[in-house]
C-alpha cells in the first residue's frame, strides 16, 4: 500500500461491529480519529506477510471499504457528470495502458441513479439533475444564495469552457505526425494562453482561443520547433538541457516517502544523471533520444493523456490551468530522464522499465496530497517553469 487508507462510513460502521478475534484486531487497527487503517513502514497493518487481505479473506470481498475495492479506478465528480479513469501507480493498469498501441478513448454513458426520498419512496433523478440542484439548496439566505448562485454558475461556464479545451488538447496529444514532445508543447502553449483568459475572467474568449490554435496549427508547430531549440532562452541559454532536467529531478528531495521503493529508486538514477558528465551526457541522450522514437512514441502518447484527463479539468476549481498543463509535462519529463538514467546504467531501457518507472513515480505522486502540495508550490514560480525553460528541457540534444 504505502499511503493511507481512509474508510468510509458504511464499512467503519461494519467493521466495529464484527465480533470474535478478528472483530477486534480489525476495530484495533482503525485510528479512530482518522478513520483510516494504522500503517507499519507505510504498510497497511490488515495484510499478511504475503500481501494478502485479511478482511477479504475472513469477511468476503464485499466487507472491503470503498477506497480498497474500487483501486486502481479512480473517480473525479464534477457538477453534471463524473469521469472515471485507471491510476497508474498500480503496475498492473501502468501496464495495460502503456503497451496500448491504438490512441486512447473515452466512453461516455448516460447514468441514472435512484436515491431514496425521505418518505421512503424511491425517486429517480438523472445525475445531471442533481449535481447541478446541489448549490442551490445551501442557504435560505437571499444574499448568500445569490452569491453561491453566481460561483456556481462562473464554476460551471469555466468547466464547460475546459472540456473545450480539453477536446482540442486531446486533439494535439493524439497526433502522431508529431513527436510527444513537441505534442506536450503545443499543449503548453495553449494552456498558457487560456490561462490568460482565466485570470482576466473572459471565460468566453476561451473558445476563440482553442479555434486558433486548431487552425494556426502549421505556424505553431514552426513556433514550437524553434522554442524548443532554445532560441527564447535569451542569458539563460548557458544552463544546459541537463543542468535544466537534472535541476527539475533533484526539486523531489523535497517529497515525502510513500513507499520504501520509490526513494532508492529516485536516488540511484538521479546519482547516475548528475555523475555522468555533460559530453557523455549529450552523445549517450542521443542513442536513447533513437530508442525512445522507435519503441516509445505509443507509449508516450498514452503516458501525457492519462496526466491531461487526471488534471486538466480540476481548474475548474482553483482557476490553475497553466499549474494542471504543467504537471502533466513535469511528469512526462521526470519519467522520461529516470528511464535515461536506466539506460546510462544498463545501456537500454526496456518497456518493463518504463511501467516500473511510471507506476512508482505515479504512486509517490497521486497518493500524498502532502507531494502534490509541493509541486503546485514549485509550479508558482514563473521563472523556474517558464514557458521557455519547460520546452527547452522537452527538446533534444
Amino acid at each position: 500500500a504505502g499511503w493511507n487508507i481512509h474508510i468510509d462510513r458504511k464499512s467503519l460502521e461494519n467493521y466495529q461491529s464484527q465480533k470474535g478475534p478478528f472483530g477486534r484486531k480489525l476495530r484495533k487497527e482503525i485510528n479512530a480519529k482518522t478513520s483510516c487503517f494504522k500503517m507499519e513502514s507505510r504498510r497497511c497493518r490488515m495484510l499478511t506477510e504475503e500481501g494478502l487481505c485479511t478482511i477479504q479473506q475472513n469477511l468476503g470481498e464485499a466487507s472491503l471499504c470503498q477506497t480498497c475495492r474500487i483501486y486502481p479506478r479512480h473517480m473525479e465528480a464534477y457538477p453534471g457528470f463524473r469521469e472515471y479513469m485507471l491510476m497508474l501507480s498500480c503496475p498492473e493498469a501502468a501496464r495495460m495502458m502503456l503497451t496500448r498501441k491504438e490512441p486512447m478513448i473515452f466512453r461516455e454513458k448516460h447514468v441514472q441513479e435512484w436515491e431514496k426520498t425521505p418518505r421512503g419512496h424511491l425517486q429517480e433523478k438523472h445525475l445531471k439533475e442533481k449535481e447541478s440542484q446541489k448549490c442551490w439548496q445551501l442557504s435560505e439566505v437571499p444574499e448568500i444564495q445569490e452569491t453561491l448562485e453566481d460561483a456556481a454558475r462562473e464554476e460551471g461556464e469555466l468547466l464547460e469552457a475546459l472540456c473545450r479545451v480539453r477536446k482540442t488538447v486531446e486533439a494535439f496529444l493524439t497526433d502522431r505526425a508529431e513527436l510527444p514532445e513537441q505534442r506536450i508543447s503545443m499543449v503548453l502553449a495553449l494552456c498558457h494562453d487560456v490561462q490568460n483568459q482565466i485570470g482576466k475572467y473572459e471565460t468566453e474568449k476561451i473558445e476563440e482561443v482553442c479555434e486558433k490554435f486548431e487552425k494556426g496549427r502549421k505556424r505553431l508547430k514552426k513556433q514550437i520547433t524553434e522554442d524548443m531549440a532554445g532560441n527564447q532562452m535569451g542569458n539563460m541559454q548557458q544552463e544546459t538541457r541537463k543542468e535544466l532536467r537534472t535541476g527539475y529531478l533533484q526539486l523531489l528531495d523535497a517529497w515525502e516517502p510513500v513507499t520504501d521503493t520509490w526513494p532508492d529508486f529516485y536516488e540511484e538514477y538521479l546519482e547516475k544523471l548528475e555523475q555522468t558528465e555533460e559530453k557523455t551526457y549529450q552523445q549517450e541522450r542521443k542513442a536513447f533520444e533513437k530508442q525512445w522514437r522507435e519503441n516509445f512514441q505509443e507509449a508516450a502518447e498514452q503516458l501525457l493523456m492519462c496526466f491531461q484527463f487526471t488534471y486538466l479539468l480540476g481548474a475548474c476549481y482553483d482557476r490553475n490551468l497553466w499549474g494542471k498543463a504543467v504537471l502533466t509535462a513535469y511528469s512526462y519529463l521526470i519519467i522520461k530522464e529516470l528511464c535515461f538514467g536506466i539506460y546510462l546504467d544498463g545501456g537500454t531501457c526496456q518497456m518493463t522499465d518504463l511501467i516500473e518507472t511510471t507506476h512508482l513515480y505515479s504512486r509517490a505522486c497521486e497518493h500524498s496530497d502532502r507531494n502534490l502540495e509541493i509541486l503546485e508550490e514549485l509550479f508558482k514560480d514563473r521563472t523556474l517553469f517558464s514557458m521557455e525553460r519547460l520546452l527547452y528541457a522537452l527538446g533534444e540534444d
